[in-house]
């Protein structure tokens, strides 16, 4: 490809629906790359190297998983990884701490990482038609997720959700951290009372029998 030899100050690069099926790296300096509608499956190492890079298409893909590659992408603040087959995110993408939107539609994810709740200036995240049934506890610290506008920079549907249900996760990053909250309030409730119990046997246990029956009261007939 002529992009190989390219030695112009290219900022801007969109090689979407060519059938591409690896990266062209020797292109640096890009502030914006698009590569969606391709064949991709990896990307290579070297694309680490795009420290300016702030935003990265590559929806409508082959990807399995967030490559290594992605996650050194300091700069970035808008990725979208849509339609793709990805199945898992590593803890790695913590790193990525300027991201503003993560849009991860039409993917094989079953769970969230909490260190997606790490990325604090996310304010459009799109996890919609995956496999999710929980999120993280940590989710409601996402605090500047935008909720005013329908619902839509926050995006749940077509999960098999159960904790929190659909129901709370429409209400916000407010009313799922509350519900985080009360859920954990309960168990540790729950858990007091287990160990209450347990030690009352323990006590009961070490009791005289004898004793036991002595210190029942009579009951007159």
């Amino acid at each position: 490809m002529l992009i190989r030899h390219c030695v112009l100050p290219l900022i801007k690069l969109k090689i979407s629906g060519r059938d591409l099926a690896s990266v062209p790296v020797q292109v640096f300096g890009l502030d914006q790359l698009t590569l969606s509608n391709n064949h991709l499956s990896s990307l290579p190492p070297e694309m680490g190297a795009l420290q300016r890079l702030h935003s990265l298409h590559l929806a409508n893909n082959s990807l399995t998983h967030l490559p290594p590659a992605l996650c050194q992408l300091r700069s970035l603040t808008f990725l979208d990884l849509s339609d793709n087959k990805i199945h898992t995110i590593p803890s790695s993408i913590r790193q990525l701490e300027k991201l503003e939107t993560l849009l991860l539609l039409f993917n094989s994810l079953e769970n969230l990482p909490e260190d997606v709740c790490l990325l604090r200036n996310l304010h459009t995240l799109w996890l919609g038609n995956n496999r999710l049934r929980s999120l993280p506890p940590q989710f409601g610290e996402l605090v500047n997720l935008d909720w005013g506008y329908n619902y839509c920079s926050c995006n749940f549907e077509g999960n098999p959700l159960e904790s929190p249900p659909p129901e709370v996760c429409s209400r916000g990053s407010e009313e799922i951290r509350d519900y985080f909250m009360s859920f954990h309030r309960v168990q540790a409730e729950q858990m007091a009372g287990v160990s209450f119990i347990s030690v009352a046997l323990w006590k009961f246990a070490e009791t005289p029998f004898s004793f036991i029956l002595l210190s029942l009261p009579l009951i007159s007939h």
